[in-house]
């Protein structure tokens, strides 16, 4: 993060916030404990001996591996085209009853290093701090909005601008303005809380435009919101005149 150039304060923050956490006291200890057990399981090593039905487990005796000698011998023979009879690793994590077990008896077999292992466990489980939880959440969901809209638009499907925030959130209503300016233009997003609103709820001649007879609310922005769309944001702070179904509810003009 130290390497982005960011600009919103909302990152600038966040860069500050993470950069304090990095060099805490908590973290840098999370942080050794984890690189050394990362480098005692690493030291690992452990041999499986399969006959019939049977496994047994047991340390690693520095035997040869032949491995690479038997495929090349059996590359001298392959002709053409031939079936694949390796066993391929699956990608998901989850283990099976019998690398469960097996994994168990490994641990006996190095008790200290997975002793370790299980404290850390315990210790550590809710290690997460909270507020980088909740940044995290909010920047999946930003990302996966920003892509949403990117494929309506490409899809040349119209998409109004809602208005369901209630409460201590009403103040963020505005805000997604500048989120949406990032895969939109800006008249693109002026345009879809006026003119596509009206379109949505069918009320194109009333609605969403300024002429004699339609239901007109009137904003008079204090600069050009095609060029700065943050000007519609921070509660009317940018605005002169708010006037709603013929009423002024701010009037700095007269």
């Amino acid at each position: 993060v130290s390497l982005v150039d960011v600009q919103s304060r909302g990152f600038l923050a966040f860069r500050e916030y993470l950069m304090d956490y990095a060099n805490s006291g908590h973290f840098t200890s999370l942080l050794a404990e984890t690189k050394k057990l990362q480098a005692d399981l690493s030291a690992v090593n452990y041999c499986l001996l399969i006959k019939g039905n049977s496994i047994k487990v047991r340390k690693y005796e520095s035997e040869s591996d032949y491995s690479a000698e038997v495929e090349e011998t059996f590359a001298k023979f392959k002709q053409g085209a031939v079936k694949d009879y390796r066993v391929k690793f699956r990608v998901f994590s989850e283990m099976d009853q019998v690398e469960a077990q097996i994994l168990g008896l490994v641990a006996r077999l190095y008790p200290d290093i997975f002793g370790h292992l299980d404290d850390y466990c315990a210790q550590n489980g809710k290690y997460l701090d909270e507020t980088i939880a909740i940044f995290d959440r909010e920047i999946q969901f930003y990302i996966a909005y920003l892509e949403y809209i990117a494929a309506l638009k490409r899809a040349g499907v119209s998409v109004g601008y809602g208005s369901d925030l209630l409460g201590s959130l009403q103040q963020e209503q505005s805000r997604e303005f500048v989120v949406r300016s990032e895969v939109l233009s800006p008249i693109e997003i002026i345009r879809q809380a006026t003119l596509v609103g009206a379109e949505i709820v069918r009320e194109e001649n009333r609605l969403g435009v300024f002429e004699p007879g339609a239901r007109v609310d009137v904003l008079v922005v204090d600069g050009d919101p095609v060029r700065d769309l943050a000007l519609l944001l921070d509660q009317g702070a940018h605005l002169s005149v708010i006037m709603q179904r013929g009423r002024f509810h701010k009037n700095l003009l007269s």
